[in-house]
C-alpha cells in the first residue's frame, strides 16, 4: 500500500521483511563444508547431507566471481543443532569425488580475524627503552638523549644560558 508513495518529495520503497537468520536457526546449526572438489554442485551437497536431518536452506558452494568455478569450500544450515553435529560426525573425512571431505561448524569470518589495533602510537611496553612521545628521546644509558639535555645545551649556546631571557 505504501510502496512508491511520495515522502518529503521522493517516492519510497518498501521491501518485505525477512527473518534474522540468527532466530530461525539454532547457533552452530550452520555447518561448513571444506575441501570439495571441484565437480561437487549445491544438488550433491543437499543429497548427501539430507540424510542427517533439514536442511533450512540450500546448501551454497562458494565460488569465484569472475570464473564461477567452486573455490573449494562451501556451507549447510541445519533446523537444529543435532542434525547439524550428526552430520560433522557422519561425514567429516568421507570421500567425495577425489578428495576427502572436512566438515566442521561454521564461524563467522569476522570471528577467526584477530581485533583491528588500529594505527598509530603503540601504548604499550613495546618500545619502552626507546624512549617515544613522553621523554622525547631515545635510551639515555646508551647516549641516545634525543633532544633532551642535547638539545638545551643546543639552546644554551644560541641564547646565552638558561631559558629566561637573553642578557647572557
Amino acid at each position: 500500500v505504501l510502496n512508491m508513495i511520495k515522502l518529503f518529495g521522493k517516492p519510497i520503497r518498501l521491501n518485505p521483511a525477512s527473518k534474522d537468520t540468527a532466530e530461525t536457526a539454532d547457533v552452530g546449526a550452520n555447518i561448513f563444508v571444506g575441501n570439495l572438489d571441484a565437480e561437487v554442485d549445491e544438488k550433491l551437497l543437499y543429497d548427501t547431507f539430507s540424510a542427517f536431518g533439514l536442511i533450512v536452506t540450500t546448501p551454497k558452494i562458494m565460488r569465484d566471481p569472475e570464473t564461477g568455478n567452486s573455490r573449494g569450500f562451501g556451507f549447510v544450515r541445519f533446523g537444529s543443532q543435532d542434525e547439524a553435529d550428526a552430520a560433522i560426525k557422519g561425514i567429516d573425512g568421507f570421500s567425495m569425488g577425489e578428495r576427502e571431505l572436512r566438515v566442521a561448524v561454521a564461524q563467522h569470518a569476522r570471528q577467526e580475524r584477530p581485533p583491528a589495533r588500529g594505527g598509530g602510537y603503540d601504548s604499550g611496553d613495546r618500545y619502552a627503552d626507546r624512549g617515544g612521545y613522553g621523554d622525547r628521546g631515545g635510551d639515555r644509558e646508551r647516549g641516545g638523549d634525543r633532544y633532551g639535555d642535547r638539545g638545551r645545551d643546543r639552546y644554551d649556546d644560541r641564547y646565552g644560558g638558561g631559558r629566561g631571557g637573553g642578557d647572557g
